[in-house]
């Protein structure tokens, strides 16, 4: 038998995808996981505009990945984290990727983890789309097809 003694889990909703049952799985599987020690914390990178989706619809899905951690899975999401970038050396163009993204700390209670939520992380080098695994030039995937495709089993 394993014991865990802290546990940091990722679940990274940048571009949220069109199957909700995929993002409340993961959810539903972070709140079993956080819920099972106040060591254990999660860390959510929130959903982010991009050329398939708006501000609206981004705050939708947001709210959506907070409601469930908050009042079905009961994590406390009190904290956030702010994720920095910095860009490739040669952007393109066309990049129009935001240097900062909001994330969620996550614990089943904050006061008692020993865990302690950074302010900023980063600043994390941003790669060209181009050079991403799986990157087809022909097909040229969006955003979307990008964030669901599955690289493994």
């Amino acid at each position: 038998m394993f014991e865990f003694r802290y546990t940091l889990v990722l679940v990274d909703v940048t571009v949220f995808p069109a199957n909700a049952k995929l993002v409340n799985g993961a959810l539903d599987s972070l709140g079993l996981l956080l819920n099972m020690s106040a060591q254990n914390v999660g860390h959510i990178q929130l959903p982010v505009c991009h050329t398939n989706t708006s501000a609206p619809i981004v705050y939708k899905h947001r709210r959506l990945v907070e409601d469930n951690l908050m009042n079905t899975q009961k994590i406390d999401i009190s904290q956030t984290v702010a994720l920095h970038f910095s860009k490739p050396d040669e952007p393109h163009g066309a990049d129009k990727r935001g240097g900062v993204q909001t994330c969620l700390f996550a614990a089943s209670d904050i006061n008692t983890t020993a865990w302690t939520s950074p302010q900023v992380v980063g600043p994390t080098q941003l790669i060209r789309v181009r050079d991403m695994i799986g990157f087809d030039a022909d097909t040229r995937p969006g955003a979307t097809a990008r964030a669901e495709q599955f690289l493994g089993s």
